[in-house]
């Protein structure tokens, strides 16, 4: 399965990447590049069922009291 992720990643960057490098938009790149990064961390997370910590179960604690 973590090879399926990293080909899917791979395969994102092909297509992206170059498009944005030859137009020269390089702050896209940077915001491409970052929530790209999120999301092969989040993906490998739920890969790896890492614990992440969830805001909204302090807000369900505060009304649920």
């Amino acid at each position: 399965m973590l090879w399926l992720l990293i080909l899917l990643g791979l395969l994102v960057i092909g297509l992206e990447v170059p498009g944005l490098w030859k137009q020269k938009l390089y702050k896209e790149l940077l915001v491409f590049g970052l929530f790209f990064g999120l999301s092969m961390f989040l993906g490998l997370a739920q890969l790896y069922g890492w614990h992440l910590y969830n805001p909204f179960m302090g807000i369900l604690k505060i009304m649920e009291s």
